[in-house]
């Protein structure tokens, strides 16, 4: 069974990407989310990214205040945009 998964795609222009994380809920609140999370980041900045963007659903608050603590800047919208500046 996969219990969680991320992927960081850089955009056209090498300065950004995006970043995405999908955990299953039965393995949720076991620091993953947090692991993985932080792990993208240090992954963009080695790749010589300047910047991160994700898209949160409104109603997943614990994912918005992992962006918070990850230092991500939140827009919301009909969507949360988090927005991490490396």
């Amino acid at each position: 069974m996969l219990a969680s998964l991320a992927a960081l795609s850089m955009l056209a222009a090498p300065t950004g990407g995006t970043g995405g994380l999908l955990c299953v809920d039965v393995f949720q609140n076991r620091g993953m989310g947090p692991a993985l999370s932080s792990r993208l980041v240090q992954v963009g900045r080695d790749r010589g990214m300047e910047r991160i963007t994700a898209e949160i659903v409104r109603r997943n608050e614990p994912m918005q205040r992992l962006c918070r603590k990850l230092g991500f800047e939140l827009h919301a919208s009909e969507r949360v945009r988090a927005v991490k500046t490396l």
